[in-house]
């Protein structure tokens, strides 16, 4: 999405062809990150799957969802073939957590104002939290809740598998294809 186009209306739109379960986050958002360890630890089953929108699947989920890579302005969660984005996506996502069944109490508040609060943070959360360099060294057991998902093979020439590598203390992600066999990509 570029300066100059419309802001799409961010409302839930079907989503058939990204696994159930993942949730697309900036990567390099103290805010965001926290969020994704918040999420990690009440998810025992391992429901939730994050993909920072820094790394190659997300930048094409983001892509898919019309959300800008370079600037993030939402998150998104894909679940029941929909994905959603703002205030929807935590509430979509706390509600399937254990404990936060409440959680679809909070549409009760009109969807503007939930949103007016969101984007104010969203667009702030830089500012207010900080951000860092590149995206979180996830421990061992936060990296069970990491998306490895292939890009589809339409777009990646092939067929292509990520894998989590430790590079200098940072995790990358390797791509494995006919022709870019150990490409990094990193930003």
């Amino acid at each position: 999405m570029s300066g100059d186009s419309v802001q799409p209306q961010w409302q839930s739109v079907p989503c058939t062809d990204v696994p159930d379960g993942t949730i697309l986050f900036d990567g390099v958002c103290v805010l965001c990150s926290a969020w994704f360890r918040f999420v990690a630890d009440r998810d025992p089953a391992v429901r939730f799957r994050f993909v920072a929108v820094q790394e190659p699947y997300g930048r094409w989920l983001a892509a898919r969802l019309d959300i800008n890579p370079d600037a993030p302005e939402t998150n998104a969660v894909v679940v029941g073939g929909r994905a959603y984005f703002r205030s929807d996506t935590a509430i979509e996502v706390l509600r399937r957590l254990p404990g936060w069944r409440w959680a679809p109490l909070l549409r009760s508040l009109p969807r503007p104002v939930r949103d007016k609060f969101y984007d104010i943070v969203a667009r702030n959360r830089y500012r207010l939290f900080g951000r860092t360099d590149a995206c979180m060294v996830p421990t061992p057991e936060l990296r069970r809740h990491l998306a490895v998902w292939p890009l589809p093979a339409n777009l990646a020439g092939g067929s292509w598998l990520f894998q989590s590598e430790q590079v200098k203390g940072r995790v990358g992600l390797v791509v494995e294809s006919g022709y870019e066999a150990g490409s990094r990509f990193r930003r």
